[in-house]
């Protein structure tokens, strides 16, 4: 007689990779010239309803449109004519910032308060 439980763990486990949010606020860099330069972020939404919003100093810059499916984020800012394409893996956001004539290594981490 064969276990069910392993295939139940690994369905559960699917699950919950599947489940993966951005809602809230992260703690973000692009690189520069090989200089990280430190941002926040928040997110809000879920699937082809995402909205991200990058900090300014007290100006919020938020996207025209997103989505995020399958743990991949597409971001864009129509009125800087740039996007944000990032894959989240193990909590970490990673990809670019970048326009038609630039782009910019991207990270990102959950912000948590020190």
């Amino acid at each position: 007689m064969t276990s069910k439980f392993p295939i139940l763990a690994a369905f559960l486990l699917a699950q919950a990779a599947a489940a993966q949010t951005l809602s809230g606020l992260w703690t973000a860099t692009v690189t520069v010239n090989d200089v990280d330069v430190p941002f926040r972020m928040e997110f809000s939404g879920d699937g082809s309803n995402v909205k991200g919003c990058f900090f300014n100093g007290h100006d919020n810059v938020p996207s025209t449109s997103g989505r995020f499916e399958n743990g991949a984020l597409v971001l864009d800012f129509a009125q800087y004519a740039t996007h944000l394409r990032a894959t989240l893996r193990d909590g970490v956001l990673a990809g670019e910032y970048a326009s038609t004539r630039r782009a910019y290594a991207f990270k990102a981490t959950p912000f948590v308060a020190r």
